[in-house]
C-alpha cells in the first residue's frame, strides 16, 4: 500500500552464479504415455469406492502413516560425501496394504469390526477431492489482475496453524488416482500475482534457532495468503502447517529427523526444518529467501498432499517397488518432485514485488534447485534418482516463476518427454 515499509530481505553480497540452460518450458499433451508410466489400469489396485480404514483425524489411515512408512521428502546436503538423500528406508518400510491380498482380507476385517461398534466410535470417512474433470482438457484460466496499485489476496483470513486438520484424501481406484494425478481441480486455478508479503527478514545460517522458526512461520502466512484461496477455489482444504526448526534430532510422526534436512511430513502435515541448512549453500546461505525456497518447495508437497496428488503418487510408487522396478518407482517419485518445484516457483512469483526481488535474485535462488539435483548431490551425472537431474529441478522452478496458471506445474501429463523428468 502506498506510504508502507516494504521489508527487502537483502542479502550481506549478491551471489554470482553461473547461468545454467534452462529447457523448453511448455509441457504439452503427448500422443503415447511417457516412459515408466504405469500402465492403467495397475494390476492389484482396489476397485472404485474400496472402503478406507479409519483413523484420527489429521493423520493418514492406519496402517499408512507409521513411523517412517511415508518417507519425508528431503534435501541432501551438497559436497558433503555420503549425503546424498534416500526417500526411503529399506527395512523400515511399511507395504501398502491395498497391495497385498493378506492385508486385503485383515482390511475388510478391520471394516467388519468397525460396522459393529457404536457409531460414535467411528471417524468418518476419508475426505477425497471431487470429481476432476479439468486440468488440461480445458485452456488455462484468463489471468487476474490485481487492484489497480494494490496486491491480490489482501482480503483472505489466514489462520492459525493448524495442528489437526482434515486427513489427507487417498484414492479408492487406480483410475480414481490417475485423475487426481493428471487432471487435478487444481491445475485450473491462476497463480495470483503480486501478493502481499512482509516478514522480517533473518541471516538464515547465523540467525538462532527461535529467530529462523519466527521468520520462516511468518513466511508460511504468505503461502497461505498466495495458495489458500486457489486451493478453496478448486474444493479442497487449506490447512496452515506449522514449521519446526530443529538444531538436533527430534523425533515426528514420520520419524527421526536428520540434520541438512527439510521436509513436509504427510502423517501429520507439518513442515520440519533443520537450522543447519542454509549452510550447504555457501553461495546463497546469508540470503533470507534460500530458507524461503526449500519451504516453498516442502508446501509444494502439501498442495499434493491436500489435493490427492500426493498419495496417489505414492501409491503407485509403492506398487513398482513391490514389483522390483525402481526406475519407474524413481520416475513417479521425479514427478512429484519437480511439481514442487514448479510451485516453489509459481510462489516466488507471486511475492517478487513485494520483497522487490531482482532478476540476479531470482537467478541465485533458482541456483539452489540446481544444488540438490540428483546427479550434482550424487556426484553422478547419469544417476537415476528419485528426485529429479539439477538442470530439470531448476528448469521446473523456472516454469513456475512465469506460469499463467498452476496447470504449467502438471508434471504428470504424460506428453511431457522423460528428458525433462530424469
Amino acid at each position: 500500500m502506498p506510504g508502507a515499509t516494504v521489508p527487502r530481505w537483502n542479502m550481506p553480497a549478491a551471489p554470482s552464479p553461473a547461468r545454467y540452460a534452462q529447457p523448453a518450458a511448455a509441457p504439452g499433451y503427448p500422443p503415447a504415455p511417457a516412459p515408466g508410466y504405469p500402465p492403467a489400469p495397475a494390476p492389484g489396485y482396489p476397485p472404485a469406492g474400496y472402503p478406507q480404514p479409519v483413523a484420527a483425524p489429521g493423520y493418514l489411515p492406519a496402517g499408512y502413516a507409521r513411523p517412517g512408512a511415508y518417507p519425508a521428502y528431503q534435501y541432501g546436503q551438497p559436497g558433503y560425501p555420503g549425503a546424498y538423500p534416500t526417500r526411503r528406508s529399506g527395512s523400515g518400510r511399511v507395504v501398502i496394504g491395498i497391495l497385498l491380498v493378506p492385508a486385503v482380507l485383515f482390511l475388510l476385517f478391520l471394516i467388519v469390526t468397525l460396522m459393529s461398534t457404536s457409531s460414535d466410535e467411528v471417524e468418518p470417512p476419508i475426505v477425497t477431492p471431487p470429481t476432476q474433470t479439468t486440468g488440461g482438457d480445458n485452456p488455462p484460466p484468463p489471468p487476474v489482475d490485481p487492484p489497480p496499485g494494490g496486491f491480490m489476496n489482501d482480503d483472505y483470513q489466514v489462520g492459525q496453524p493448524n495442528l489437526n486438520p482434515p486427513r489427507l484424501p487417498f484414492p479408492g481406484s487406480d483410475n480414481q488416482a490417475y485423475d487426481w494425478m493428471e487432471r487435478n481441480a487444481i491445475y485450473d486455478q491462476p497463480i495470483p500475482a503480486p501478493v502481499r508479503c512482509q516478514v522480517t527478514p533473518v541471516d538464515p545460517s547465523t540467525a538462532s534457532k527461535a529467530e529462523v522458526e519466527t521468520y520462516l512461520n511468518g513466511v508460511m502466512e504468505c503461502m497461505l495468503r498466495v495458495w489458500g484461496p486457489e486451493l478453496e477455489q478448486a474444493g479442497f482444504h487449506a490447512p496452515r502447517p506449522s514449521v519446526t526448526v530443529y538444531s538436533s534430532q527430534i523425533q515426528t510422526p514420520c520419524g527421526k529427523s536428520t540434520p541438512s534436512n527439510a521436509y513436509y511430513c504427510t502423517a501429520d502435515q507439518q513442515i520440519y526444518y533443520s537450522l543447519d541448512l542454509a549452510k550447504a549453500f555457501p553461495k546463497q546461505q546469508h540470503d533470507p529467501l534460500t530458507a524461503v525456497a526449500i519451504i516453498a518447495h516442502e508446501f509444494g508437497h502439501a498442495i499434493q498432499g491436500l489435493s490427492g496428488i500426493l498419495l496417489a503418487e505414492m501409491a503407485f510408487e509403492d506398487y513398482y517397488e513391490n514389483h522390483d522396478d525402481q526406475p519407474a518407482a524413481n520416475l513417479m517419485s521425479r514427478r512429484a518432485e519437480v511439481q514442487a518445484d514448479c510451485l516453489a516457483g509459481a510462489f516466488f512469483q507471486a511475492i517478487t514485488q513485494s520483497v522487490d526481488i531482482t532478476g540476479d535474485r531470482q537467478e541465485s535462488i533458482a541456483n539452489i534447485f540446481y544444488l540438490i539435483g540428483d546427479d550434482v548431490l550424487s556426484g553422478d551425472p547419469n544417476h537415476d534418482g528419485n528426485h529429479g537431474q539439477g538442470k530439470n529441478r531448476q528448469s521446473w522452478f523456472t516454469v513456475g516463476l512465469t506460469a499463467g496458471s498452476i496447470g504449467s506445474c502438471n508434471s504428470f501429463d504424460r506428453e511431457i518427454p522423460e528428458s525433462k523428468l530424469r
